[in-house]
């Protein structure tokens, strides 16, 4: 709280840390993002979410984006499909994962991706300070029905 006092910080999730304030908006989480993990010992996960036509989901450590996807291109920002390998060495994540975040950085649509996303992280990506009291997670149904239909059409 001391390194962002004009924000609110609250726990959302179980092991996660959630910053939202009316200065952290579209186009300025990254460099949030960016500021806090020069003076957090933690990797951040940052998302930029635009009118469910753009999100940005990077992860920062010591200053420097370590990895970064963004599900579909818009305006200027092209198309970066993430990988899985960066997500998983970032924040400690079992080896099995891989499987699952390879298929889900294939999703275009950015809602579905951050649904997904929050369902793999068990943490919410996307709050705005009017829904902090009110947000939760999907269901973790909605993650496992999604990958069996993908793997269904492989």
């Amino acid at each position: 709280k001391n390194i962002v006092p004009q924000n609110t910080v609250i726990q959302l999730s179980e092991n996660w840390i959630t910053i939202v304030g009316a200065e952290i908006v579209w186009g300025t989480a990254q460099k949030e993002a960016k500021t806090f993990s020069k003076v957090l010992p933690c990797p951040i996960l940052c998302t930029e979410y635009f009118d469910d036509d753009y999100v940005e989901i990077s992860v920062y450590k010591t200053g420097k984006c370590i990895a970064k996807h963004i599900p579909v291109s818009y305006e200027s920002f092209k198309r970066t499909v993430g990988k899985p390998i960066q997500f998983i060495e970032a924040f400690g994540m079992n080896a099995e994962s891989e499987k699952d975040l390879k298929i889900i950085f294939q999703e275009r649509d950015p809602e579905t991706c951050v649904h997904l996303l929050e369902c793999i992280f068990k943490c919410i990506l996307w709050v705005d300070i009017e829904s902090i009291h009110s947000v939760r997670l999907p269901e973790l149904t909605y993650l496992t029905e999604y990958l069996e239909n993908k793997k269904k059409k492989q």
